[in-house]
């Protein structure tokens, strides 16, 4: 089991044994941090090396996996297609 799947897993045990109309739960702090954590992963980060392409398009280097993403400036792309990173383009 990933360290993603046991947090989720941990999280949803104590959402199940929170009574039904409960509004507030507690958890351990270092499951409140895990997620957090994880929440950070998937903020969009800047594309690297913006460059003019032809045709209206921009293209740049994805900040996890490296690898090249083409931006049509009418229809931004938000995800890196190889590894699925959020990006954004600014």
């Amino acid at each position: 089991m990933t360290e993603r799947e046991d947090t989720i897993e941990r999280i949803e045990r104590v959402l199940k044994l929170a009574r039904k109309k409960s509004i507030c739960v507690s958890i351990p702090k270092l499951t409140a941090e895990l997620v957090v954590s994880m929440l950070k992963e998937q903020e969009a980060k800047q594309v690297v090396g913006i460059a003019d392409s032809v045709e209206g398009m921009e293209v740049g280097y994805c900040p996890s996996c490296g690898k090249a993403i083409a931006n049509k400036k009418i229809d931004e792309t938000k995800f890196c297609k190889f590894c699925g990173q959020a990006v954004k383009w600014e």
